[in-house]
């Protein structure tokens, strides 16, 4: 498929297409306080979904918000690596240095 980056939100000007579909990055910023730095949501990866992103921790949220069943992620933010979550907390929530985590019912 094709990808077209917009400078402003919603583009020029919208209007509706049955083959397209449009994300507004701003529905990729949690709620302040809902990121826990250095706290790791280890365990309950949904199978394949685990890749480095571009962007930081909102890239990871988008992919989260657009991948059915997505409950929570943990980010590394060394390396932009992503995981994402079939349970709320993951399985076994614990402290971890370099590790971000993020609760989508936030």
């Amino acid at each position: 498929g094709h990808c077209w980056l917009k400078n402003r939100y919603n583009g020029q000007r919208s209007k509706p297409q049955t083959d397209r579909l449009s994300i507004n990055m701003n529905s990729a910023k949690p709620r302040p306080g809902c990121i826990k730095k250095n706290f790791d949501y280890w365990g309950a990866d949904i199978r394949g979904k685990n890749f480095k992103v571009k962007g930081g921790i909102h890239t990871c949220i988008y992919h989260c918000k657009v991948t059915r069943g997505c409950r929570s992620l943990a980010f590394r933010p060394s390396d932009g690596h992503c995981w994402l979550k079939n349970r709320t907390n993951g399985a076994r929530p614990r402290g971890q240095r370099d590790r971000w985590s993020v609760n989508m019912n936030c």
